[in-house]
């Protein structure tokens, strides 16, 4: 069996930007902040999103989607896999990993095609299908 340390190795020539689970924290002016601790570059920093109080029952997280997909330019831009240290959708990784990476890396200079490692995927439907 091979570990996750040994197939992040093999993929040497890329670098590695690790997202942590996401958590809520109160944020200034009677504002929440959706948060998580990211690591690429060799240092970890806090990114959040933040919205009015009285939206913070629409923040996921159980799922570190957001975070995955605000990324995924830059990783794609700058060699960089990305490691996701909390859940991501299933169905937001099957259609990166299927057609959306593979699609932008092929049709553009600027991004490479990278891979994606998780923690866990989550089936579970939140119920935000839009409108």
């Amino acid at each position: 069996m091979i570990s996750l340390n040994e197939v992040y190795e093999e993929r040497g020539k890329f670098k590695m930007l690790t997202i942590s689970e996401p958590y809520l924290k109160k944020g200034k002016n009677k504002s929440v902040r959706l948060c998580s601790i990211v690591n690429y570059e060799g240092k970890d920093e806090e990114i959040w999103y933040e919205v009015d109080e009285k939206y913070s029952e629409y923040l996921c997280y159980e799922r570190a989607d957001a975070f995955l997909l605000g990324f995924l330019p830059y990783a794609m831009a700058f060699k960089h896999n990305i490691k996701v240290e909390g859940a991501i959708s299933e169905r937001l990784f099957y259609h990166l990993k299927n057609y959306y990476i593979p699609a932008v890396a092929k049709f553009s200079n600027y991004y490479k095609k990278i891979d994606i490692f998780y923690h866990s995927l989550d089936e579970t439907d939140y119920g935000g299908g839009g409108q």
